[in-house]
């Protein structure tokens, strides 16, 4: 149990002092102009993490991160002061201190035991009605077709099936499924909205280029 204990201590010794290193490195490098400094500091870390990692076996990542970023910031803090004479106030190291290494419990916390859900309860019902909904051609949208395809013999598919979906546009019934919300902008600007499966080429036209004749509320048309 000593032996165990005495071999993680030193893995977190060797940790912290190539992470002081390696920071105490930096403003050696000239903005990363000298490769010979460059590369040492990159050596440097890379032990670090390496030591780190031996770490793992014993404390979960987040202590063993929050232990190794605490002791980090206490030792550069004093060595900057030593050798760069960085100093400051010893109540800001403490506060830094005691601000990271809370951050990293906590986000260890929410990351593994809680579980957080943007959508509202509307918005989540609308998606299962997506997710739920079966594909379907209407006669009304079958007549298009059939008109588009007689009224213009030999025109390329592509085109065709682009005019059948403009003639559709055109004609189409507004369909508003449940728990489908349509507003007017606060702003009077467009309104907008979920309009799904086939929208009234008109009345979105009329309700998007021209948001004053659509009247104020939200039921107004």
């Amino acid at each position: 149990m000593m032996f165990t204990l005495l071999t993680y201590l030193f893995w977190l010794i060797i940790s912290v002092t190539m992470e002081v290193i390696g920071t105490l490195l930096l403003p050696q490098t000239d903005n990363f102009k000298n490769k010979s400094v460059t590369l040492l500091c990159m050596v440097c870390y890379v032990m670090s993490f390496y030591a780190l990692s031996m770490l793992m076996d014993a404390v979960t990542p987040v202590v063993a991160y929050a232990v190794w970023s605490g002791f980090g910031i206490v030792m550069i803090a004093l060595m900057s002061s030593i050798f760069y004479q960085m100093r400051s106030s010893v109540l800001e190291k403490v506060g830094d201190l005691l601000h990271r290494g809370r951050s990293d419990c906590d986000s260890g916390l929410t990351g593994e035991n809680m579980k957080i859900d943007a959508l509202s309860l509307r918005v989540r019902q609308l998606r299962d009605n997506y997710l739920q909904a079966k594909p379907f051609v209407s006669a009304r949208r079958a007549l298009n077709v059939t008109r588009v395809y007689k009224e213009n013999p030999g025109m390329d598919n592509t085109l065709l099936r682009a005019l059948a979906f403009r003639r559709a546009c055109e004609n189409a019934p507004l369909y508003v499924a449940d728990n489908e919300l349509i507003v007017s902008h606060p702003a009077g600007g467009a309104r907008g909205g979920e309009i799904s499966p086939e929208i009234s080429w008109r009345l979105g036209r009329r309700r998007a280029g021209y948001p004053p004749a659509a009247g104020a509320g939200p039921v107004s048309d």
